[in-house]
């Protein structure tokens, strides 16, 4: 084959190659706060995933009047998936101490992105330094909104600081989505994958103390 035809096979190869790259990097940021419903077995089903999407996207500070100052770490801990417990709309300042955290992957609030940027990072607050699981510990959630504002704060440092006493502040949710995961559901502790469902997220500032 004679060289012109190689390079430009090779000029295709690449344009083509570009074109798919630029397809992957860029279709994330189409995705709105409402997520995807990919996967949505009823349009239910779907409007209840976006609904949920749009609180974990939320990308706003609160401000004074939106602060439930009477909720503490203890209230969450004890609110036994009780979905009238508290109320969404509203944000909370909590303290506890910092047990562990996980890099989340894909999911629905993010169109199921491929792209770790995109991705949420479960933290896990504990009453005290007595928690022994996950199944101990309440989680609250670094969102790519709040990795935006609060740098430094990664699963691998907060791993690191095990037993740090830090103070949460965030918005209220509850993630229906571990329904039947947690302590609070019937599942025993050493299985369970948080205490309860109801969290602080997206975590909007932390500090420790």
């Amino acid at each position: 084959m004679r060289p012109h035809v190689y390079f430009l096979i090779l000029v295709l190869a690449f344009f083509s190659l570009n074109i798919f790259a630029k397809g992957i990097a860029t279709g994330h940021k189409k995705c709105t706060k409402k997520g995807s419903c990919h996967g949505s077995t009823s349009t239910a089903k779907c409007i209840k995933t976006q609904k949920l999407s749009l609180l974990k996207n939320r990308n706003t500070q609160p401000q004074t009047a939106d602060f439930n100052n009477l909720i503490t770490l203890d209230d969450l801990y004890n609110s036994h998936d009780d979905t009238s417990e508290f109320d969404q709309s509203q944000a909370v300042i909590i303290q506890g101490y910092l047990f562990q955290a996980r890099d989340e992957d894909s999911e629905a609030c993010n169109c199921y992105s491929p792209y770790a940027a995109d991705h949420d990072i479960h933290v896990y607050i504990a009453l005290d330094k007595n928690a022994t699981s996950i199944g101990d510990c309440v989680v609250v959630e670094l969102t790519p909104y709040s990795k935006s504002i609060l740098s430094g704060w990664t699963a691998d440092y907060i791993n690191q600081n095990q037993w740090m006493q830090v103070e949460i502040t965030g918005w209220l949710m509850y993630d229906w989505e571990h329904n039947n995961m947690s302590f609070d559901s019937g599942q025993p502790k050493a299985k369970a994958k948080r205490r309860t469902v109801w969290e602080v997220h997206p975590i909007t500032n932390i500090r420790s103390l």
